[in-house]
């Protein structure tokens, strides 16, 4: 079983180098940072992880010096459902021509470039096209397969967590204590505890080490101190960031 971390910082920017070297795990996009620098992050035992994308794609099909076409029949639905916040689109983790992509394509781009992990982001879209289920955990049973050596970090998957949870070496919960909408982080309001509690319940039954990734912009410092203490009370590693993850604060 993988160590849990003391400190883990989950940025989507370049650089800050020297922030990230002081933490256990960092979570990164792949497309900032050259073999070296991860070679330097490396050296300094701090364990690197890719953002990786499951279950989207970006509309256009750039990814990590990769080229993916989407095609009608690699999507959740002919009619192409976008998810227009991040325009993505919604791919269906059934389709064996996106699993090879990611397999054969991505994911040794990414081992070769330095990541000793990767963070799997997405996962979820099977909850409101639940036919596509079986698909998300074959994929993650081919990465485990295929890549035993690389470390796996699930962002939720909540609707599939008893399957996952013996292929992944840890879980992060995405706004456990606060969301935001837009660049405006909120706490989560008092009707959704239950469901938050619940969730964090089954989560601490795994026994993985569990990361909580939370919102709040940098003049909200109650906010900030809220979720960290919230985090730290269920025996999660704290994260506090803006919503577009590109500051460490």
């Amino acid at each position: 079983m993988l160590p849990p971390p003391t400190s883990y910082i989950c940025y989507y920017g370049p650089g800050q180098l020297k922030k990230l070297g002081r933490v256990d795990w960092a979570i990164l996009q792949a497309g900032h940072y050259t073999p070296a620098d991860l070679d330097w992050l490396n050296a300094r035992k701090t364990l690197t992880f890719a953002y990786l994308s499951v279950g989207e794609e970006p509309m256009g099909g750039q990814k990590e010096g990769a080229v993916w076409h989407l095609r009608t029949a690699d999507l959740v639905a002919p009619q192409q459902i976008i998810n227009e916040q991040w325009r993505t689109a919604y791919v269906d983790c059934r389709s064996e021509a996106w699993q090879t992509y990611l397999l054969a394509e991505v994911i040794p781009i990414l081992r070769a470039q330095g990541f000793k992990g990767l963070f799997l982001d997405t996962l979820d879209v099977q909850e409101s096209f639940p036919e596509t289920r079986p698909g998300v955990i074959q994929l993650l049973q081919r990465m485990r397969d295929t890549f035993p050596d690389l470390h796996l970090i699930a962002n939720r998957g909540f609707s599939v967590l008893d399957e996952i949870a013996p292929l992944v070496d840890a879980f992060l919960f995405e706004s456990y204590s606060s969301y935001h909408q837009g660049d405006m982080c909120e706490p989560w309001p008092v009707e959704d505890q239950a469901w938050l509690t619940l969730q964090a319940v089954r989560l601490q039954a795994t026994g993985l080490p569990i990361l909580a990734l939370d919102y709040a912009n940098p003049d909200q410092p109650e906010l900030i101190k809220y979720a960290h203490g919230r985090a730290r009370a269920a025996g999660f590693i704290p994260y506090v960031t803006n919503w577009a993850l590109d500051i460490i604060q």
